[in-house]
């Protein structure tokens, strides 16, 4: 007999070519920066500017963060690799749905919570809340306010909607992106 943590899904954030490429150029335009004469405050300026933006990507790309994990406790949804407060854990108790959906070519998952579960404290701007009813039509503004785009990492929806089932039998994965799962 398997044991429960074969069924786990977990995908982290990983070294993709787009992160690779951005760090390269990052640092090539640092470099360039350093060859070319100029004012030296102003060179300083550039490669500042653009080795930390170097140093943040190429962190994405070894840290290799947790995007998304589905185990016997819960949901964990991380919205951006960059920021660690991005990162929520849905209990299965408070799980009522898991969505899946596509905006503009970019696909989303988020977790629909039970009515009643604890509220999660997060803000979502009045500007935010019309950009996102725009952008997600038929998906509640608490669940596109907390996904996470597919973006850096790679999404298995036959896997996670396995692993749903396994660990939570009740819980329904809607995936409406019409797309074959691994596409």
């Amino acid at each position: 007999m398997a044991s429960r943590d074969a069924f786990i899904y977990e995908v982290k954030y990983g070294r993709k070519p787009r992160p690779i490429v951005f760090s390269g150029v990052f640092l090539l335009v640092c470099v360039v920066i350093l060859l070319e004469p100029g004012a030296l405050w102003k060179r300083i300026v550039v490669v500042g500017i653009f080795g930390i933006l170097a140093l943040f990507t190429a962190a994405t790309v070894v840290k290799r963060q947790t995007a998304l994990r589905v185990d016997s406790s819960g949901v964990t949804l991380r919205q951006y690799p960059e920021q660690p407060s991005s990162a929520a854990f849905y209990p299965w108790e408070d799980v009522e749905k898991v969505l899946i959906w596509q905006f503009q070519g970019l696909t989303f998952v988020g977790v629909r919570r039970r009515e009643g579960a604890a509220p999660r404290p997060r803000f979502v701007a009045p500007s935010s809340r019309a950009e996102l009813t725009a952008t997600t039509p038929g998906v509640p503004l608490e669940v596109a306010a907390s996904a996470a785009p597919v973006k850096g990492w790679l999404l298995d929806a036959d896997r996670l909607a396995g692993a749903v089932a396994r660990f939570a039998p009740t819980v329904e994965v809607l995936d409406t992106t019409g797309r074959p799962a691994n596409g």
